[in-house]
């Protein structure tokens, strides 16, 4: 349906008696949203048919807390869980600010990768990888690689200031921006352009939107040919493209 986060069908499903574990992987405020058709927060919504199920479920609900919290917002998220998990020391002390109870049940999970899937390849891929993928306008510079998403708490607008002022020391350098151009944060093209930053400064993914990306097999290889690797994100601290 026309729900971005898919919370209409996911209730429809929810209200089959199969389940023994319910897992949720949303941010607070979008599980505290109201909501017209349940005529409640989407939480709440999540609560109520738990409370109403003759077998209930277990909720397990994974929170990603990169901003300052509203109190309402835990309270119809965060606090309704069975098992509430927050992925950094930060984020769970902006949930214990507004209830002290989730002292008793929540928990901590780092963001974590798998070794088998990204690992250093060797020069000599590398190299071709670069040549390849870059169509050789990486070749003898310093390669500079950003993964983020296109987005304002990314402030992408510093990392091409950076850039500029690196470019200073090291002329013979490139910046590679693994995002979509244009999106919640503008469009980058342009605000490189006004940084002072021209194309063969700066290069986006032929084709790439926040829904269709890349394999991960393809970011591995990227993320090995890049010689530095930077994020100017205000609001997260630990990303998943930090530990990638």
């Amino acid at each position: 349906n026309s729900d971005l986060f898919g919370r209409v069908k996911f209730i429809d499903f929810l209200q089959k008696p199969f389940w023994d574990l319910v897992f949720t992987m949303y941010d607070p405020f979008i599980l505290s949203e109201d909501m017209a058709e349940f005529g409640m927060p989407f939480g709440q919504a999540i609560k109520t048919i738990q409370r109403k199920t003759k077998k209930p479920f277990r909720w397990i609900g994974y929170f990603p807390i990169d901003a300052l919290q509203e109190p309402v917002w835990i309270k119809n998220s965060v606090s309704l869980c069975d098992v509430p998990i927050l992925y950094t020391n930060w984020g769970m002390k902006q949930a214990l600010k507004h209830d002290q109870t989730l002292d008793q049940k929540a928990k901590i999970i780092y963001h974590g990768i798998d070794p088998k899937t990204f690992y250093y390849v060797g020069e000599k891929t590398v190299a071709d990888f670069r040549q390849k993928y870059f169509k050789g306008s990486a070749d003898g510079k310093v390669l500079v690689v950003n993964v983020n998403r296109n987005q304002l708490r990314k402030d992408w607008l510093h990392t091409f200031i950076a850039f500029k002022e690196y470019q200073k020391k090291v002329p013979e350098s490139l910046l590679y921006c693994h995002t979509k151009k244009d999106d919640m944060g503008g469009n980058l093209v342009q605000m490189a352009k006004q940084v002072g930053l021209s194309p063969k400064d700066v290069q986006f993914p032929a084709r790439f939107t926040e829904y269709w990306g890349v394999p991960t097999q393809l970011l591995n290889m990227i993320y090995n040919a890049a010689d530095m690797v930077i994020s100017t994100s205000i609001g997260e601290g630990f990303g998943l493209s930090s530990v990638e």
